[in-house]
C-alpha cells in the first residue's frame, strides 16, 4: 500500500507491545541491517529519539525496480492503549510533524493498532487545528460525523472525544513556534536589547499562564498513602505517577514521585518519603 499510494509520511500512534498484547509488527529495520519483505526491502537510514516520540527515515526498495523511495515515520510513543496522553504533549508532537512535512500530492498514512481510536483522534486534531487556524472556528461534532462516514467508529469512545477538545484547546490557546537552536541563540542571546528581553519576558509570562490546576481527584493515590509521605502537602499527580517496579513483601508499588519530560528523555522526580 505504501508503495502503491506513493506514501512519503507515516504517523504511528501505538507501541509494538502494550501490556501483554502485541499491537503492531515492526515494519522497519534495525540499525545497519535491511528488513526483507518480499518483494520489498526496508532499511533504517536515520532515527532520532525524543522524550515521547521517534522520527525515523526509511529507505524502501522494490525488487526489479530501479531506484528507491524515502519514507519518514513519526512515531508517538506515549499514548496508552486504554486512556489518553497529555494533550499538550500530543500538540507539540503534531506541531513538529507539521513543521517537518512538506506539501505533497500523496496521502499521509496514520495508524495505531485498530486504526479508529487514536488514529481518528489524531486526524481530528490535525484537520480541525489547520481549519480553525485559517477560519477562526471549528465544528468538532460535524467533522467526527464526516470521518465516520468514511470509516466507522473513528474516535472510538467518549474519553477520546473529550480529549480532542482538550488538545484543540491547547493548540489554539498558544501559537508555538519552532526555530533552530542556532537561530534561537542568535536572536535571544546574541543581542540583549530591550525589545528582545521584552519578547522573552512576554513568552515566559504566557507560559506561566499555561500551568494546569489540579484538584483532590488528581492526587487520589497520594492521598490514599499519606502515611508513606514525609510531607503531606507535596503529593504526586495521578497522571504522572511513578510506580516501584520491584516487589517488597508488605508494601505496594506506591512511591511519591512523578515523571517529567524534557526534550530527549523522561526523568523521575522523587519527593521525600519516610524510610
Amino acid at each position: 500500500m505504501i508503495w502503491q499510494e506513493n506514501i512519503e509520511y507515516i504517523v504511528m500512534l501505538t507501541n509494538l507491545i502494550e501490556g501483554p498484547k502485541k499491537k503492531c509488527h515492526q515494519y522497519w529495520s534495525n540499525e545497519d541491517e535491511a528488513l526483507e519483505l518480499e518483494p520489498f526491502s526496508v532499511t533504517l537510514v536515520e532515527e532520532k529519539v525524543y522524550a515521547y516520540y521517534v522520527i525515523r527515515v526509511l529507505n524502501l526498495k522494490k525488487r526489479e525496480v530501479t531506484g528507491s523511495r524515502t519514507v519518514v515515520q513519526f512515531h508517538y510513543t506515549r499514548w496508552p492503549d486504554h486512556g489518553t496522553p497529555n494533550p499538550l504533549d500530543l500538540v507539540v508532537f503534531h506541531r513538529n510533524f507539521r513543521h517537518k512535512v512538506t506539501r505533497s500530492q500523496y496521502p499521509i498514512l496514520v495508524h495505531c493498532s485498530a486504526g479508529v481510536g487514536r488514529t481518528g483522534t489524531f486526524i481530528g486534531l490535525d484537520v480541525l487545528s489547520r481549519y480553525g487556524k485559517d477560519n477562526g472556528k471549528v465544528n468538532v461534532i460535524e467533522y467526527v460525523k464526516t470521518m465516520r462516514r468514511d470509516r466507522m467508529t473513528m474516535i472510538q469512545n467518549v474519553e477520546q472525544y473529550i480529549f480532542l477538545h482538550h488538545a484543540l484547546f491547547e493548540f489554539f490557546r498558544r501559537q508555538g513556534r519552532i526555530i533552530k537552536r542556532e537561530d534561537f541563540l542568535n536572536v535571544c542571546c546574541g543581542s540583549a536589547n530591550r525589545e528582545t528581553m521584552k519578547e522573552i519576558t512576554n513568552e515566559f509570562n504566557e507560559l506561566s499562564t499555561l500551568k494546569p490546576v489540579y484538584d483532590s481527584e488528581d492526587f487520589t493515590t497520594g492521598l490514599n498513602h499519606l502515611h508513606l509521605n514525609k510531607t503531606q502537602s507535596v503529593l504526586p499527580v495521578e497522571q504522572y505517577l511513578v510506580s516501584l517496579s520491584s516487589h517488597v513483601s508488605g508494601r505496594d508499588a506506591y512511591y511519591n514521585a512523578v515523571t517529567v519530560s524534557v526534550y530527549l528523555h523522561f526523568f523521575s522526580i522523587f519527593f521525600l518519603n519516610q524510610p
